[in-house]
């Protein structure tokens, strides 16, 4: 029996594949809204702005930089007191991050609403807490590259450069009239004044380099264990060993600081 042409195209059409429509924003949305976790209304709704100012594929790239940022120990708040949620780490991202589409512009988050609880009045002694300003919040170390950006191409001059290192030498070698040593930092973060963001613990390595008459001066320290070296130099990294190169401009120690001091008159 012969197959009629309206039939045969019901079955082409039955055969052929369906395409899969494209996401939407919306849907691309709510699904990063799902993967974070967010139940507060105006995150959503600024998640949704997000996907809609960067794109579907460059949002779905800061999810997944968010999730690995969590994987791997999260993000501190601003002022350091606690762990960002993984939709701040990804409000976070977006802002820093994120480049806009032509014609687009990302505006702010949104505070989160809810109602504002009454301060607790004062009993005995005891002060209400004032707000944090901003000079007292804390600058995480992990935004410091954000800020250098914001910073560009204004750099600024500087017109004198000096470091001081006190320490030893495990060995130093002569090269004509000079004598090279290295000394290498202790992973210890020291104690930095309030608002400083404090750098992740490293090792760093210097290599000095010292005039031959200046070493004369000074050498007998390298023997003593109970003393150490204060130099003072011109810094410069060098590219090659990946060291800071340190100059000597003055070279001198500890005792023989002491020792200058104890020789000069009291006024």
């Amino acid at each position: 029996m012969p197959v009629s042409e309206e039939s045969q195209g019901t079955e082409q059409e039955q055969a052929a594949p369906r395409r899969v429509p494209e996401p939407t924003n919306y849907q691309t949305a709510m699904m990063i809204v799902h993967r974070l976790g967010e139940a507060e209304e105006s995150a959503r709704k600024h998640i949704i702005h997000i996907v809609w100012v960067l794109g579907q594929a460059q949002a779905c790239a800061l999810l997944d930089e968010t999730l690995q940022i969590e994987e791997n120990g999260g993000m501190m708040a601003v002022d350091g007191s606690r762990r960002k949620t993984v939709g701040g780490i990804f409000l976070h991202l977006a802002h820093h991050k994120g480049m806009p589409e032509e014609g687009k512009v990302l505006r702010r988050s949104p505070k989160k609403s809810g109602k504002k609880r009454r301060p607790k009045q004062p009993t005995g002694a005891s002060q209400q807490k004032k707000p944090m300003s901003e000079e007292s919040r804390a600058f995480p170390w992990e935004d410091h590259i954000a800020a250098i950006e914001d910073i560009g191409t204004a750099k600024g001059t500087v017109t004198t450069v000096k470091i001081t290192l006190i320490g030893k030498f495990g060995k130093t070698v002569v090269r004509g009239a000079c004598i090279v040593g290295v000394m290498q930092s202790s992973e210890k973060v020291p104690s930095l004044p309030k608002g400083v963001p404090v750098p992740q613990a490293t090792k760093t390595n210097y290599v000095v380099y010292i005039g031959q008459k200046q070493w004369n001066h000074v050498a007998a320290v390298a023997s003593d264990p109970e003393d150490a070296f204060i130099i003072e130099g011109y810094p410069q990294s060098d590219t090659q060993t990946g060291a800071i190169s340190v100059f000597a401009t003055s070279i001198t120690s500890k005792k023989l600081q002491a020792t200058k001091r104890q020789g000069q008159p009291r006024g």
